[in-house]
């Protein structure tokens, strides 16, 4: 008999040690898991951060670099009706070329994308910059630098900052709904 009692009591203490270990395991998962989620929800933040502030950068860079002021474009465009009608058009266009806005990854050589943006600032920024007129006059810019331009320069760069895809699918709307307009009269 003694020795069955103490067969038993091992195997109790065994399943006790057992039971514990699985607790413990499972803990160890949880507090793992718990661990993992802060470590992604905080680069998940912190690359938000860096690429808002690159996103500004940026935009200041393109606004300075080419002297767009929303406030004198918009009036341009409200006292010229053939110049808005020809940056519509470039916009029709462009959505007829571009069903969609792709950010994904190509395998496009450097070379060949400083092809695209060359292309791209020969037609179609040529065109605009003469159908909006900003960008700079002279080489010596700093003669036209106005006071006055500020806030119009301040309202391109909060709007560029909001990025490319925003402005993709707001010009889509925008296009679908004059389309429409015009399908109804």
């Amino acid at each position: 008999g003694d020795w069955s009692s103490d067969v038993c009591s091992s195997d109790l203490k065994l399943g006790g040690v057992i039971g514990d270990f699985n607790d413990d395991v499972k803990n160890s998962s949880d507090k793992m898991k718990e661990v993992y989620e802060t470590a992604l929800l905080k680069t998940s933040q912190t690359y938000r951060q860096y690429a808002r502030k690159l996103t500004l950068l940026v935009s200041i860079l393109v606004v300075l670099a080419f002297n767009i002021d929303s406030i004198a474009i918009f009036k341009d465009l409200a006292n010229n009706p053939e110049d808005a009608a020809i940056v519509a058009e470039m916009a029709e266009n462009y959505l007829a070329a571009n069903d969609s806005l792709d950010l994904g990854a190509s395998d496009e050589s450097i070379a060949e994308l400083k092809l695209k943006l060359q292309n791209l600032q020969e037609a179609q920024l040529q065109d605009l910059e003469s159908s909006l007129g900003f960008g700079w006059k002279s080489l010596q810019f700093w003669t036209e630098l106005k006071w006055h331009t500020l806030p119009g320069w301040i309202i391109t760069i909060l709007a560029l900052s909001l990025g490319a895809p925003f402005w993709f699918d707001l010009l889509k709307k925008v296009v679908s709904i004059k389309q429409e307009l015009k399908s109804t009269k």
